[in-house]
């Protein structure tokens, strides 16, 4: 008989590091740090999904993105 999937491996991939205190602690002062201090990280411009010139004013850009909803709604339906 085969089987369809394969046997999970005995030891995660990343083993050596799963017993790193150091890394455990730094990750859990991320994780404090974001989550009680209220602190989102700064992104870059670069990596922004959308960015509005400022030549285009905000009623404008409110307009494009109300007809854009519309039809999204319309091809989904």
């Amino acid at each position: 008989m085969k089987k369809i999937t394969p046997d999970p491996p005995v030891l995660p991939l990343d083993a050596a590091d799963s017993n790193n205190p150091l890394l455990d602690r730094a990750a859990t002062d991320r994780a404090l740090n974001y989550y009680l201090q209220n602190h989102k990280p700064v992104r870059p411009m670069g990596t922004a999904m959308l960015a509005i010139p400022h030549s285009v004013n905000s009623e404008a850009a409110l307009a494009q993105a109300s007809d854009l909803l519309r039809c999204a709604g319309a091809c989904a339906n």
